[in-house]
């Protein structure tokens, strides 16, 4: 909140100042020092009004307190050099005294007269005329102290009282101090009622370094954090804040909650660390929720990605640095700047194809080397559903198709389509029915070459016929009854610890992703590492049985495939599906920016005349069938009319292409054309009858000037002037080399001129009416 063009913490310390310097919290009440300044505060106060000191919490060093009196007798304030009385310097032991020493420094009877030390008479003394108001002893005719440096003989100047103030201006006064009065009540209200952020510590955590698990946060079930393994490398603690007193962004209802994250070690992180907050029975029916980032330092709300899940009614975003984060409500109103905020969560939406579309949409793309229309429906529908607008535009789809402008638009929506098929297919997995329509759908996909969905689609093949062989492999091995007891233990301990093509299941992992996509046959290459994991024993052993050894090896060969392997392709799945969905965020984030990117209609009303007031002020339509009134105006002073409008509050207002302005009975239309950019210029040129009579401005002709100018110039470039006010600037060295010039200038009584420099023709003009001119040079 912004008060008289500050912001809350600069207005606040001026108001406290100006609080301070009126003393207006002084009336009728006691007074107290402030511990830390001084400063005169309310003996109630807890907080210095002036240096905002906290009274408790500041305690100085106890001291002995002494009252210091001057040797006249009056009462010294704490570290004054000179009496405000007498003018003495104050000294240190002499001149300054305690209430129960003498100057002598004896300690004194109570109620004494004299001191019993030295004699000196106690009380305030008159100082004799050869004596200082310090005690020390005066020269004949001195002007000054020798020793305090006061001056003799100068009579203090009597203190002026005030001037009786007349009714009238005391009334005056009065008005002027009501008026303070209620200045200040008002800000007392605005500040002390609304005083800004508030914070209140909610909980404090240790985080400890979690390379290889995550780390998991929750406060209340409101909150919570997830740090993934390897983002904290040092002992670290977490303090939460709750933030109060915030006011909402324009487009919002309400702050739910906001939270304050103070990491105390770490400002940043290398990796993206989910925040999730729960909206559960905190929003009203019809609203949505947004998370958004609240910069302490320009008290303005900042965009984030968040991904909300209407499962669970939770909504997450990952952030990298952190500060406070709010939670939003707000509701979804059609209009012209109708924006998108946050998206549906992929991960919870059923975003599957249907298997048979999913094959269509898949073997287009291979075989046109582009999403078709089909899967750019698709995409759309996904994205609608996505941001959750599709009852506000429901005819987005025929937009879309209308203008080159969409082609950005159109592409994302192809490839999540597209991503979302491959998704769909390597979901089948193990069903006999559909792996040849795997085998030859991605067969037909992987001819698109090394496009991300493309590769995807050729990665999913390789998982689901690799799992589809596994699960329906028949091993003889196992049906043989083969006693290889035995060399198994000895071949298991040689694998456990000796066997250089042993994996673990990360480095398995690891092996599927790097070969699934460059393998021209991934079984075969996956088959050929297996075997020599699995024969790495027999290669030292030769003296062992055949049989046992095909028996021993099959054994491990299905053990692997069905425990180590099936493990890491699955985690390989996972990982890939993980990857699939945060290209699906990045992709809804870039559609969801670019259906917020602001559009702007510019309609420009031209009259025959330059200047022309007939432009002004004339009634202007966007044809929009839902709202006529809606996009309208009228022309400003230059005959201007500037629409803004979001990408989607244009497609769901049905794109308009038409607008229509309206003079002297007369209707005139112009198109609008987003074709090349955001902005669209419709200019519209109007019959306008110009009275014969109506004066003009004087234009100026050269013809009223005719005849011959010369001049010697003597800079390197020289300038000229025309009708329309461009200068004409050559450069007089490039002719002969000589910085001193002659220059003619032609004029005739058509107004036609020509610049000659030193016999050279420089410039042709021909007049106001040949709407052209010649600039030349002929050597």
């Amino acid at each position: 909140m912004r008060i008289f063009g500050l912001n809350r913490t600069q207005f606040f310390c001026i108001f406290t100042s100006f609080y301070s310097l009126t003393k207006f919290h002084c009336m009728n009440q006691e007074m107290k020092p402030c511990q830390k300044c001084r400063a005169q505060i309310a003996s109630t106060a807890k907080f210095c009004t002036v240096c905002g000191a906290k009274q408790e919490d500041f305690v100085k060093p106890v001291e002995d307190i002494v009252n210091l009196k001057c040797i006249c007798g009056a009462e010294l304030m704490p570290g004054a050099k000179f009496c405000t009385k007498c003018g003495a310097k104050v000294e240190q032991g002499a001149a300054a005294i305690s209430e129960n020493n003498c100057v002598c420094g004896a300690e004194l009877v109570p109620n004494a007269k004299f001191c019993t030390k030295c004699g000196k008479k106690l009380g305030v003394e008159i100082p004799k005329e050869n004596i200082c108001a310090c005690g020390a002893e005066l020269m004949p005719n001195a002007k000054f102290c020798t020793k305090c440096g006061q001056q003799i003989g100068v009579k203090p100047e009597p203190v002026m009282g005030p001037k009786k103030t007349s009714k009238k201006r005391r009334n005056r006064y009065i008005a002027a101090a009501a008026v303070l009065v209620g200045l200040l009540i008002g800000t007392y209200f605005v500040f002390f009622f609304n005083p800004g952020i508030k914070k209140e510590l909610l909980a404090s955590y240790e985080i400890l370094p979690n390379d290889s698990t995550e780390t998991v946060i929750s406060y209340n079930d409101e909150v919570s954090i997830s740090i993934p393994p390897g983002a904290i490398t040092q002992k670290d603690s977490l303090h939460l804040y709750g933030v109060t007193n915030i006011d909402a962004p324009d487009f919002a209802d309400d702050v739910v909650k906001t939270f304050d994250f103070d990491f105390q070690n770490s400002n940043s992180f290398n990796q993206e660390i989910e925040v999730t907050f729960s909206y559960k029975n905190q929003i009203a029916a019809g609203q949505s929720v947004h998370i958004m980032y609240y910069n302490e330092e320009t008290e303005e709300w900042e965009n984030t990605e968040a991904l909300i899940n209407e499962q669970n009614q939770t909504i997450r975003v990952f952030r990298t640095h952190f500060s406070s984060l709010g939670m939003v409500s707000h509701t979804t109103t059609p209009g012209p700047m109708m924006k998108v905020y946050a998206m549906k969560d992929p991960a919870t939406m059923d975003y599957t194809n249907d298997y048979s579309k999913a094959q269509d949409i898949i073997r287009a793309y291979g075989q046109k080397k582009k999403p078709d229309d089909n899967a750019v429906k698709d995409g759309v529908d996904f994205f609608l559903t996505a941001f959750d607008i599709t009852a506000l535009s429901t005819d987005i789809h025929e937009q879309i198709f209308k203008f080159e402008r969409f082609a950005k638009f159109n592409k994302l929506a192809g490839i999540v389509s597209v991503v979302k098929s491959a998704i769909t297919i390597g979901s089948e997995l193990g069903e006999e029915k559909y792996i040849d329509a795997i085998m030859n759908t991605t067969k037909v996909a992987a001819s698109v070459g090394m496009t991300a969905a493309g590769w995807k689609v050729v990665a999913i093949y390789n998982v689901s016929v690799f799992l589809y062989d596994m699960y329906n492999a028949r091993l003889e091995a196992e049906a043989d009854e083969v006693d290889f007891k035995n060399h198994w233990a000895d071949y298991q301990n040689f694998n456990a610890k000796t066997n250089p093509y042993r994996k673990s299941g990360l480095e398995w992992t690891q092996f599927i992703k790097d070969k699934i996509n460059t393998s021209v046959d991934f079984e075969w290459t996956l088959d050929q590492e297996l075997k020599k994991y699995v024969h790495a024993y027999f290669d030292i052993n030769h003296t062992i049985d055949e049989k046992i050894q095909e028996a021993i090896m099959d054994h491990e060969m299905a053990r692997m495939k069905e425990v180590v392997i099936k493990d890491a392709m699955l985690r390989y799945i996972q990982e890939m599906k993980d990857e699939q969905e945060r290209e699906m965020v990045r992709s809804m984030t870039e559609m969801k920016n670019e259906l917020n990117t602001v559009y702007t209609i510019q309609v420009i009303v031209v009259g025959k005349e330059e200047g022309s007031k007939a432009v002004r002020g004339l009634p202007v339509r966007i044809i929009v069938d839902k709202d006529q009134e809606l996009w309208s105006g009228e022309t400003d002073r230059n005959g201007s009319f500037d629409f803004k409008c979001t990408l989607l509050g244009y497609m769901h207002y049905g794109s308009p292409t038409k607008v229509e302005v309206d003079y002297d009975g007369k209707t005139y239309t112009g198109n609008i054309d987003f074709s090349s950019s955001n902005l669209s210029i419709v200019s519209i040129y109007i019959d306008e009858e110009v009275d014969d009579d109506q004066s003009t401005e004087e234009v100026f002709s050269f013809s009223t000037v005719a005849g011959t100018y010369t001049a010697n110039c003597s800079d390197y470039t020289s300038f000229m002037e025309d009708e329309t006010g461009q200068w004409i600037e050559y450069d007089d060295e490039a002719i002969d080399g000589c910085g001193h010039r002659y220059l003619e200038v032609d004029v005739d009584v058509n107004g036609n001129f020509e610049v000659i420099v030193k016999d050279t023709k420089v410039y042709d003009y021909l007049g106001p009416d040949a709407d052209y001119c010649r600039s030349f040079y002929t050597g």
